[in-house]
């Protein structure tokens, strides 16, 4: 949110139509977000993942986090490591709530097949 209110107040100017103005956070929000994944991604470092955040820290689960297409792993990482709510992650990621939890709903799907194939 700092970030966002920093980057904001540097580009005022840029916006047109103050009754846009919750709107206009949100697209700086989202900017970052994907700019910050995008960079660490690039730099080799590691994304911030469930597995930083979960109980056991299992190698296997932050790879098959690391592994998800950008947009995955934004909603995963911004509702589970960093606990937004998933009408928050909408308004970040510039999605409808319904999209959001039908994302996040098939990402689980899908991590958990993904999951049960590597056990084999």
């Amino acid at each position: 949110m700092q970030d966002t209110y920093l980057a904001a107040r540097l580009r005022i100017d840029q916006l047109r139509d103050v009754s846009a103005l919750d709107r206009w956070l949100a697209r700086i929000a989202e900017n970052l977000c994907y700019r910050a994944l995008r960079r660490s991604a690039v730099r080799g470092r590691q994304l911030p993942s469930l597995a930083d955040e979960a109980p056991v820290s299992d190698p296997a689960l932050r790879d098959l986090v690391e592994r998800l297409p950008l947009r995955e792993r934004a909603i995963l990482v911004l509702h589970y490591a960093h606990g937004y709510s998933l009408e928050e992650v909408a308004r970040i990621l510039s999605i409808s709530y319904p999209n959001a939890r039908a994302l996040i709903s098939r990402t689980r799907r899908r991590m958990f097949r993904e999951w049960n194939e590597g056990d084999r």
